[in-house]
């Protein structure tokens, strides 16, 4: 009898430690999932930043390698496209954000250079986003910055500034204007465009 119950004794015991095992095992499974590491990479796309300046883009310029074409309508006096004392036109600069993720402002400043062989043509005026409604020009002189915002991603965002040969205030004669023409001179104006990321 005494060996039965060494038997029973003996299962009973091993049953006790299988089962102690598998619930340390199980245990340990299920707390092991409040326990586990694990690494993940967190994928942040950056805003795009490519101005485009009359069709061109800025990225990595400090020069657009296209001149802004001016636009000047002749008169009885004047033939079209051409420039003589006495003649206006304007110029477009237009800015795309089609490309640009972020809100910006720019500055635009300008002035005639002393290269230009026509010292006496003025930038008179500009009109932000010119139209048929729009038609009320800002004065402009050397020290006007010329400044606003434009929304990312927006598609065309126009500054027209308007020019003239001064011809009674100015400072060529006669004789000087006929030399800048017979010469092919060159009547320039240089603009500076700088474009900041809208923060607030």
């Amino acid at each position: 009898m005494n060996s039965e119950k060494i038997k029973d004794l003996k299962f009973i015991i091993i049953f006790i430690i299988i089962v102690v095992f598998s619930l340390a095992y199980l245990t340990q499974s299920s707390l092991a999932k409040y326990r586990k590491q694990a690494d993940a990479t967190i994928n942040v796309n950056i805003a795009q930043w490519n101005v485009v300046v009359n069709n061109e883009s800025i990225n990595n310029k400090t020069t657009l390698t296209q001149n802004i074409v001016p636009s000047f309508t002749g008169n009885e006096h004047i033939k079209d496209s051409v420039i003589a004392p006495g003649s206006t036109g304007y110029c477009d600069i237009v800015i795309s954000a089609t490309k640009v993720d972020v809100d910006f402002i720019y500055e635009i400043t300008a002035n005639i250079p002393e290269e230009s062989d026509v010292p006496d043509l003025k930038i008179t005026g500009y009109i932000i986003e010119p139209s048929q409604t729009n038609t009320t020009q800002i004065p402009f002189d050397e020290n006007t910055t010329i400044t606003g915002n434009i929304k990312k991603n927006s598609n065309k965002n126009t500054i027209r500034l308007y020019i003239k040969w001064e011809e009674e205030n100015g400072t060529m004669d006669n004789y000087q204007d006929t030399i800048a023409a017979i010469n092919n001179g060159k009547a320039l104006i240089k603009a500076n465009l700088k474009f900041y990321q809208q923060t607030s």
